[in-house]
This record gives structure tokens, sequence and C-alpha cells, in this order.
């Protein structure tokens, strides 16, 4: 683990159980607030009576926690706490999702996926894609383990139900195990899901599908010296990088130079024409397993993990 030192970080009491819970985020970044000037954070851990819950931490731009609720796993949605009622802040509703649409890319196709509907019972919001004609034999209906997030979609008749299933089920259990998610993700999982959908592999792009959720808030950071080992370890990344991989991987690398507050959709904004999203979170997977990128992002612990 990191020392402290290297983060910011946050000391909260949660309310319901009063145990002392832990922030740390990465020491540059940049919390991005909204027109309330305050960000949203998933934290979730065995509370009272060892029940699961998950807190929505309401978190300004000094690093601030606002305010906070509750939601149980057995139970999504919660009335307003009576010290809350009074704050303005947002708290989620007892009944109903916010619906946002997700806009496709622009090279989207429907080609695998005629219909998406993501509800995230944690952030009380449902995305979803603009459905185009569906066969009702070709739906797939998955819940994270949790129950939190919930996946309705409709394939197309050339996609392997099963693995198909198999990819949904990933998608929710690591929304529900992401601490914070907008709205551009949603747009970049299409793209991704297009491709992937019609491929075998699973274990590598699980990781990448990682990477992708957590993008908003993961920094990736290089040195000097992780440059100067790729330069001379480069040729042992498995799957034998070509010359033109290793300029693209130097670019990445150099990209993040001593990254203080850069997230990975950052990056991706300023690489995108140069390459496409599969080949920037695969390349960003083996630069990580290789030990030559870092990837920080916030992650709760409870104090006594520090003791």
């Amino acid at each position: 683990m990191s020392t402290k030192q290297e983060h910011q970080q946050i000391t909260y009491v949660c309310n319901t159980c009063t145990k002392k819970r832990i922030i740390l985020f990465p020491a540059g970044m940049e919390i991005k607030v909204d027109s309330r000037g305050l960000s949203e954070f998933v934290d979730i851990h065995k509370c009272k009576d060892d029940k699961l819950i998950a807190l929505i931490l309401f978190v300004d731009g000094q690093y601030a926690v606002r305010s906070q609720v509750p939601i149980s796993s057995e139970e999504a949605t919660k009335s307003i706490p009576d010290d809350l009622a009074s704050m303005p802040v947002p708290v989620p509703r007892k009944s109903g999702l916010a619906k946002i649409k997700i806009n496709p890319p622009k090279s989207f196709k429907a080609s695998v996926i005629n219909e998406l509907i993501i509800k995230d019972r944690l952030r009380q919001l449902q995305y979803s894609l603009e459905p185009k004609k569906t066969d009702d034999d070709r739906d797939i209906m998955i819940d994270s383990q949790f129950c939190f997030v919930h996946i309705r979609a409709n394939v197309s008749k050339k996609t392997d139900l099963v693995k198909a299933k198999r990819w949904f089920k990933e998608i929710a259990n690591l929304l529900e195990q992401t601490v914070h998610i907008n709205d551009e993700v949603f747009t970049l999982l299409l793209e991704y899901l297009e491709e992937k959908l019609k491929k075998d592999d699973f274990i590598q792009e699980f990781k990448e599908l990682m990477i992708l959720l957590n993008g908003p808030v993961t920094v990736p950071i290089s040195t000097k010296k992780s440059i100067k080992d790729f330069d001379s370890r480069w040729g042992s990344i498995d799957g034998k990088l070509t010359l033109g991989d290793y300029n693209k991987y130097n670019k990445l690398l150099l990209a993040c130079l001593d990254n203080k507050q850069k997230t990975l959709l950052d990056i991706f904004s300023l690489m995108q024409g140069r390459m496409k999203l599969s080949y920037f979170l695969s390349a960003f997977y083996d630069l990580f397993c290789n030990a030559f990128m870092k990837l920080e992002k916030p992650q709760f612990f409870a104090t006594s993990d520090f003791e």
C-alpha cells in the first residue's frame, strides 16, 4: 500500500456505524465538481450489524465530505435522514431513477448491441441506449453481486448469448465497485463492447474493462526511469511488440511523465485519432503489468488498515 504522504487523504466517520473511514486520492488529482460544487463517490463497506451498505459521499473541491447518504443492498432507495433534511445537497429519491441517454460514438453501428439499459441504484441513475428493433429471445437480464446495479441488454442473433451474459455480469460487478463514474464512460463502453463481444478472450480484456470504467478517476503516472526501462525491455512484453507498437507505447509513457492531474480519459482524449480505444486500453494494461506505468485511483480503507 502506498504511504499516506503520497496521497490526498480524507478521514470521515460513517454516520450509521460510527466507524472511521479513509479515502486516499492520487496526490495531484483534482476533484471535478458539478454546478453544486460537489462530486459523488461511493464507499461500500460492512456497516452496523455487519450489514453491507453503500455510502454516497458528497465531496467538495477541497476534499471535504459535505454529506453522506446510506443505501443498503436490500433497499436501493432510502428516506432522507433527519440530519440531512435541511442541507442543500441532493439525496437519493424515494422512487424512480433519473434517466440519462447514452450517446453512442460516431463509429457505433449497433451490429452487436440492439438495446442497453443500466440501472445504477447507487447513484440513482438509469443510463439507456435508444433501442433499435429487438428480439425478445435475445434479452439479457443481469444483476451485480450485491444487486446495486441491474443491466438489461438485447444483442444481435450473431452474438453468443453465453459470452454476452458473462461480459454484462462483469460490467455490472465492476460498476458496483467503481467509486466514481461519468457519462462519457458509457459512450466509450459501447465502442469497446461492439468490438470485444465478437471475440473469445476474457482475462486480459476484463482487466482492460476495469481500467476503462475507472478511467475518470485514474491518474496514470510514468517516470524517467520507467521510460528508460521500457526502452531496454520492451521486447520482453508478451505478444512481441512491433516497432510501431514501441512508438505508440512510448508516446503514452511520455504523455504520462510525472503526471499528477490528467486522468486516463484525459490521456485518451489527447490520443484520439492516433489509436483505437481497444488498443489504448490494451497498451495501458501491458505497461501497467510490466511496471512501466502506475495507475493511481481513489481507494477506501478502514482506519484499522493503517494500524
